[in-house]
Parts: C-alpha cells; structure tokens; sequence
C-alpha cells in the first residue's frame, strides 16, 4: 500500500468526504485559480468521484467562495475577494514554519463561580487545560498575548518552563483535534528513510491530502503544541513531517520556511 493509499484509505474510512474543503485546500495551495481538470486529476487519485467534485465547485461558486471563467474549453476557478482574503487569513497558519515551545504561559484562574465565564471569554485564544485551574498557551505566542489581554486581572500569570508542569494537574482538556490523523501523518510522511513517489502525479496528490489533513488540523488548534508526551499529543510531531517532506512533494519553495 503506497503513502497516499493509506491516507486515502483514512479519508474513506470517515465517511462522505467535505468536498468543497479538500476543493479549497487545492485552490489555496495552487495560488487561487486551478483548472477543473486539474482538481478532477487529483481528487480522482485521492478517490472522489468526478461529479462529487463538479457538484461541490458548483456549491462554492454558489455560495460566493469561488468565480468560474471559460477559456474555449477550459474551465478555471478563482477564489472570490472575501475567500480569498480568509485564504489569506489562514495561510501563515497553514504553511507556518515549525517551532519549539521553550516554555508556557499559564492563567491560574479564579474558584468555580466565576470560572466558566472567564474560560469562556479565553476561548477565542486558544487555551489548552491542564487540571481544573489552569490555562496555558505557549510563551511569546500571538494567543497567550491577547489571552492577557482578555483576562486582565481576573487571573494570576505564571510561567512554566516546558516539560514542567504542577503536579496537582492531572488531568488535562485538550482541544478537540483528530489525534488519529495527526498519527498518521507522522506515520506516513515521518518515517526514517522516506522517499516521494515517482510519479509526479501522485506526489502532487499526496502533498495535497496531505495538506488538507493538516490543514484541519491547525485550524482547529493553531498554537499546535501542548505540554504532553508525543504519543499523546501528536500535533507537533505532524507539522514536523509534513514540513520536511511538503517540497520534495512539490509544495511551493516560500511555504513552511
């Protein structure tokens, strides 16, 4: 079974898949305008029917995401102006060089009455829970910034050296990610000795699986990190892969450097 059996196999094994996602994840990494027979050749490799890709470009130039153009027989599709400012948005997210954390930002909160609604107010930076008490963000980070912004005085700062954390913290709340695909990324693209197939073909729909996943994936956790043991929280461990591999895959030269 090749690497992009397997990660096909996954994307199956969850069911339908969000064609219009994986359509985006095309359109974004090609630069925001693809040919339709560019997105039939490589949806047709990942195992998505024909019409299944024709009825989802339908639904994104309905909705406004995408605009058609005609050259004779050509068709192409663009992202619209608002789609393509929110590529834009997300773009240093998706193809964000990796980082270590060298240490943690930590929120001490307040006794339960006044606690959810705190939590709730920091939801937008991104917290990741540890205990009952206890928020932390990566130190330096763009969220453990506007976390303090959020909190003002409601909370007591701490900063914890990574690898380091208070043992009344038992338990943690992690964000609700797809530990499973993150897994397999580092499976697939992170072994010792990987090499990119030899069809170019094919290389250029495993980059693009690939990154659709991974895309998913730090969209719904964009600080990445979290102070637990890889085996437990794989999502760094995903960005390191699909970074090392992304270009020899064909990715664009600019992107995860």
């Amino acid at each position: 079974m090749t690497d992009l059996d397997r990660l096909s196999a996954f994307l199956a094994s969850e069911g339908r898949p969000r064609v219009w996602s994986i359509l985006v994840t095309i359109l974004g990494d090609l630069g925001g305008l693809v040919e339709m027979q560019t997105c039939l050749a490589l949806c047709s490799r990942i195992g998505v029917e024909e019409q299944a890709v024709r009825t989802a470009m339908s639904r994104l130039v309905k909705d406004g995401l995408v605009e058609g153009e005609r050259t004779g027989r050509t068709s192409a599709y663009r992202f619209s102006v608002s789609a393509l400012a929110d590529y834009r948005a997300a773009a240093p997210l998706v193809y964000a060089a990796p980082k270590k954390v060298g240490s943690w930002r930590a929120a001490l909160l307040p006794p339960a009455p006044d606690r959810s609604t705190l939590i709730d107010r920091l939801a937008p930076t991104h917290p990741f829970g540890l205990g009952d008490a206890l928020l932390v963000w990566p130190s330096g980070s763009p969220w453990a910034s506007d976390a303090e912004r959020l909190a003002g005085r409601d909370v007591v700062w701490l900063d914890l050296p990574d690898g380091e954390r208070p043992a009344w913290t038992t338990t943690h709340h992690a964000p609700r990610i797809n530990t499973a695909m993150a897994a397999l990324l580092v499976e697939v693209l992170g072994r010792e000795g990987w090499q990119p197939p030899a069809d170019p073909e094919e290389a250029a729909a495993l980059r693009i699986l690939a990154l659709h996943f991974w895309r998913r994936l730090v969209l719904r956790y964009p600080p990445i990190h979290a102070p637990l043991a890889a085996d437990i929280w794989p999502l760094p461990a995903a960005h390191d892969a699909i970074a090392a591999v992304y270009h020899r895959l064909g990715g664009a030269p600019d992107r995860f450097t």
